[in-house]
């Protein structure tokens, strides 16, 4: 559900790459929801999952997190559709 926000897709390594892309790609809110859900790991974000599931699994299993949660997740994939979009326009009016 979350690993988006959490890994941004693919190694930890390329989130901080992505981060700096963003706001050139007018996702900015995006930016923001990877940094909301980055806060929830004090440490930092774990770079191998193994790491990262550990700290998951020591948050409260309560009804507060599965909100922060699904409100980050649901928003992230407006955004992420939104941002498709922007790309996919950007593609056609280059002719690339």
């Amino acid at each position: 559900m979350f690993q988006f926000p959490v890994t941004s897709r693919g190694d930890p390594e390329r989130r901080s790459d992505q981060l700096l892309l963003q706001p050139i790609l007018g996702a900015s809110a995006m930016k923001q929801l990877l940094l909301e859900m980055n806060v929830k790991f004090p440490g930092g974000v774990p770079t191998n999952i193994e790491d990262r599931n550990a700290v998951i699994n020591s948050w409260d299993d309560d009804e507060s997190i599965d909100g922060v949660l699904d409100r980050i997740d649901e928003r992230a994939s407006h955004l992420a559709k939104r941002l498709e979009h922007m790309i996919v326009g950007y593609i056609e009016r280059q002719g690339l």
